[in-house]
């Protein structure tokens, strides 16, 4: 008899080996090479924070990585996947359950009471003959590395981001201070228009539209302060500080243009760990997908147990102990579809992470190609406009030296000052765009190794 269950239970589980679905999935050919970048040259290394020559900066970095809220709960969430990985790694190890028990029966009329003490030791271990176990392990240590895939993922956006604020910080600050020579350049030219309307040279029109300028400079200042504020506010929140504590003493001449360069493109894979994270949850898809397959298969177990009875309690340790060794092999028969319908969902989960995963690739390579294109058009760009800046210097030196000498008009020494404000708000905001954007290189190659 047990050797037809035992047969029964083989055929019923190769019949579920047999219901496996095809897995179909699209291919990525990988690019051989940049199109906006010369091959085989080096990536950035962990130090490339110190070509910015910031001490600043670089204390900020390791105040967000002790500081940081994002980085503090992804910790967390590492540690709850090493318990997961202990958790699934219990399997590979037998059960053992131990037990004391006491009933006591008596009739409600009275008489005829008694009681009974047992003690239970109990041991089982199931054989993994399928692997499905294995493949759970399997499928635990996969998320386990793939969740620390992505809190370097994490640390190195979080990292970014630092940089990408304090820049910003800068940068504003460093917009008020040119606003505030303009609005001093402003109220000198008004000196000399006041002068030349006592002389009797010009219409007091004139003082009346360099008074307006002055206040429309003097204006630009409101939104500048409320921008930094906004900025300071958003830094400290990323460092996990309070904006009080937050002291920014460097100006924006003082950083440095990195020099960010990139490796051969198929080298991409291995160094950006958000598609690290997205291989090993694939990997884990398909330890799921296995160990789903495998549980239509029978289940051996092997069992073993001793117990002792007893009226009272001395009674229950002086006795011989009765045990007890079996075997048994389970097969799932009939649950309403369950186990086929989990291991189809775990095929399905599979294929929507192959396709996230082909467009994760194909979203990292256009991230590097954008970024260094953008690198080359803005390094093209800030050098055209510090000629324009040096042209709008020396235009506005003629032109209020025309108008003190009266050989022009105030409306054209308006012009020329609005034209070398502009220009010079121009050339800060390109010189921003080009240290963001080596950041943002950063950022998209995997950050720096060493």
């Amino acid at each position: 008899m047990m050797k037809k269950i035992l047969f029964v239970a083989l055929s019923l589980g190769l019949a579920a080996c047999a219901q496996k679905i095809p897995l179909e999935a699209t291919d990525y050919v990988v690019p051989q090479e940049w199109q906006y970048a010369e091959q085989e040259q080096v990536w950035p290394e962990l130090d490339w924070w110190e070509q910015f020559q910031s001490q600043e900066l670089l204390s900020l970095q390791q105040l967000a990585k002790k500081q940081n809220t994002e980085l503090a709960a992804m910790a967390a969430r590492l540690l709850q996947a090493d318990y997961q990985l202990k958790i699934r790694g219990v399997s590979k190890l037998p059960t053992v359950d131990a037990s004391l028990g006491a009933t006591h029966n008596a009739r409600f009329s009275g008489g005829g009471e008694s009681q009974r003490f047992s003690a239970d030791v109990g041991a089982s271990y199931e054989l993994d003959v399928w692997g499905r176990l294995y493949a759970q392990r399997q499928a635990a240590k996969s998320q386990w590395l793939a969740t620390q895939f992505e809190q370097e993922a994490v640390a190195l956006s979080v990292s970014a981001e630092v940089g990408r604020r304090y820049i910003e910080l800068l940068a504003i600050q460093e917009k008020e201070r040119i606003a505030q020579s303009q609005l001093e350049s402003a109220e000198q030219v008004l000196e000399v228009v006041k002068a030349r309307v006592r002389a009797g040279a010009v219409s007091p029109m004139d003082q009346m539209r360099q008074e307006a300028q002055l206040e429309r400079q003097r204006a630009a200042l409101h939104p500048l302060r409320q921008q930094r504020i906004q900025a300071e506010l958003e830094l400290a929140t990323l460092l996990g500080i309070n904006a009080k504590e937050l002291q920014v003493s460097e100006t924006f001449q003082h950083l440095a243009v990195p020099s960010t360069q990139v490796g051969l493109s198929s080298e991409l894979l291995l160094r950006r760990p958000d598609l690290q994270q997205q291989e090993a949850q694939l990997a884990a898809a398909e330890a799921d997908v296995k160990a789903a397959r495998r549980a239509l298969y029978p289940a051996f177990r092997l069992t073993a147990g001793t117990r002792q009875l007893g009226d009272t309690w001395s009674e229950l340790w002086r006795g011989s102990w009765v045990y007890n060794i079996g075997a048994s092999v389970t097969q799932p028969i009939f649950q309403g579809g369950r186990l086929r319908a989990e291991h189809q969902l775990s095929q399905a989960k599979q294929v929507e992470l192959l396709e996230n995963y082909r467009g994760a690739l194909l979203t990292a390579f256009t991230e590097v190609e954008i970024a260094l294109s953008q690198l080359d058009t803005l390094a093209a760009q800030y050098q055209v406009q510090l000629q324009v800046v040096e042209i709008s210097k020396e235009l506005f030196r003629l032109a209020e030296r025309r108008y003190r000498e009266g050989a022009d008009d105030l409306l054209s020494l308006l012009e020329a000052q609005q034209s070398l404000y502009s220009a010079e708000e121009a050339l800060l905001g390109l010189a921003e765009q080009q240290l963001q954007g080596h950041i943002t290189l950063y950022r998209v190659v995997g950050g720096g190794t060493a």
